[in-house]
């Protein structure tokens, strides 16, 4: 039998199908005030085989990101494209090293750059160094590590300049881990080792050995010194030293003009800021005087005070909280005045382990103090016998509290003298928030009018030494946190010593 080939059936038959065209994808890039980098057309599973390049004067380049601002997720190269994307630049300051006193000089010549120690300096060549950041104008706003090494041996002998101190003005910068040793800073209006003014900025891990003093003699002087700085605002000192001597001295040379002094182991005057960590040993004095007044109106705007603190000589709308002093403190202040027609003559002076004056719901809270306190007032005897009006007040941690507080602090101090009131925990208090303090049961106050011992929720309860040289006594009593870190700030040899910090 023969078989024939037949065709295949009539009917639709199987189209070829198209092949899938590869996805085409934009890859974006926003430098971040780098050099511009074109967006590139990728197609899927494409890559972009070597990282874009982008710069930025003064940073060094961190890599590209897939998220903005935190910069976590960094992308590595060859880089495969699956969907459109955008990358973020990160930047790092670049930071300039120095090992030399002549580079340390330069830094005043970049004053927004970024720099680290990576050697100790000596500058016993600079025999009167020329502050960094001179002025509000001209200020340090970059970032300084100390990276824990030394300058030696700083001399700044400016007895009528203003802003003095290894930096003068330090606005919006960053200064850590520095160690001044050895050394002195004299100038008028605001001084300290590190900075003498400080605002929107921080100051971290720090420490200085180096003398401070303040003095302005002018027609209405105020005068700031610190161990740390002198003036801060709206700023942070943390983990922070000073065992040097810290003295300001004002003095009113018109008729009828105020004069303030203030002195502080870490800071003169702070406002608006934060105080934490942060310990001084060195003794704390301050004076204030005016010059006689005439006038037929109260003088109570000319009167000289003096502010003394073992932290701050001043504290205003800030917190001081787990430091403690070691140092003696003292303020005097002296107003020549006259007075007619039963006017009256101030004058004040402020004196407290802790802080001078804490106004303005300042905050003082987890601090102690050990020094001695001391303070004097006076006036002219040539004024009516009713019009003298010469107020001293001392106290083992605040000279004063107005619309202020002091929570969870010790007052170790063995005396306390005052001319007008003395305090176990503050000289005087009005509208402040007195609570749960302790102070030494033997403390004593010679010579002074009032002696406040009454009610421990407002003066303090009485402790013995025993019992501030036992870690339960902070811990359980004022709510102290032992440990090792930021949060746990307290360490102590138990029944040996008094309680110091961690990174002590």
């Amino acid at each position: 039998m023969m078989f024939q080939n037949h065709a295949v059936e009539d009917g639709p038959q199987p189209q070829p199908q198209p092949q899938p065209q590869p996805q085409t994808y934009s890859v974006s890039f926003v430098t971040n005030g780098g050099s511009s980098v074109t967006a590139r057309s990728v197609q899927q599973g494409g890559t972009i085989p070597t990282s874009p390049v982008t710069t930025l004067a003064g940073y060094v380049f961190e890599g590209w990101f897939t998220d903005n601002y935190t910069f976590v997720n960094r992308v590595s190269f060859p880089y495969t494209v699956t969907q459109n994307i955008t990358l973020y630049a990160g930047w790092a300051p670049e930071v300039i090293n120095i090992s030399t006193p002549a580079q340390l000089d330069n830094v005043r010549l970049n004053l927004a750059g970024n720099y680290r120690l990576i050697a100790d300096i000596s500058l016993q060549s600079f025999s009167n160094w020329l502050p960094i950041g001179s002025s509000e104008d001209a200020p340090f706003t970059g970032g300084f590590d100390g990276n824990g090494y030394r300058i030696t041996n700083l001399t700044v002998n400016r007895p009528t300049e203003n802003y003095v101190g290894l930096f003068g003005a330090v606005i919006g910068g960053t200064i850590t881990n520095l160690v001044i040793d050895r050394g002195s800073v004299v100038g008028i209006l605001s001084a300290g080792a590190v900075a003498g003014y400080m605002a929107d900025s921080t100051i971290t891990g720090c420490s200085s050995t180096a003398s401070v003093t303040a003095m302005l003699s002018d027609e209405s002087p105020d005068v700031y010194a610190g161990g740390i700085a002198g003036y801060v605002s709206n700023s942070t000192i943390e983990d922070c030293s000073s065992t040097g001597a810290v003295s300001s001295s004002a003095a009113a040379t018109a008729n009828g003009n105020p004069s303030f002094s203030y002195s502080g182991g870490i800071a003169g005057y702070v406002e608006l800021s934060t105080v934490a960590r942060s310990y001084s040993t060195g003794s704390i004095s301050s004076n204030a005087t005016a010059a006689s007044s005439y006038f037929f109106t109260a003088a109570f705007i000319d009167a000289p005070r003096s502010y003394s603190g073992g932290i701050a000589g001043h504290i205003s709308s800030s917190t001081i909280t787990d430091c403690y002093s070691t140092g003696n403190t003292s303020a005097d202040s002296n107003n020549a005045g006259h007075s007619y027609l039963y006017l009256d003559v101030y004058a004040y002076s402020l004196s407290g382990g802790i802080a001078g004056m804490v106004a303005s719901g300042g905050i003082v809270t987890r601090c102690y103090s050990r020094g001695n306190i001391t303070s004097s007032a006076s006036v002219s005897t040539d004024v009516w016998s009713d019009s003298r009006r010469p107020y001293s007040q001392s106290g083992g941690i605040a000279g004063a509290v107005v619309t202020g507080s002091v929570t969870n602090s010790a007052a170790i101090n063995g005396t306390i003298t005052a001319g007008s009131d003395a305090g176990r925990i503050a000289g005087f208090i009005d509208g402040g928030i007195m609570t749960n303090n302790l102070a030494l049961d033997t403390m004593a106050a010679p010579g002074a009018a009032k002696f406040d011992v009454g009610a421990s929720s407002t003066h303090g309860g009485s402790m013995t030494d025993a019992g501030f040289r036992r870690q339960n006594t902070y811990e359980g009593s004022l709510n102290w946190n032992f440990g090792g870190n930021d949060a746990n700030p307290w360490q102590i040899t138990e029944g040996a010593g008094y309680p110091r910090l961690y990174w002590q």
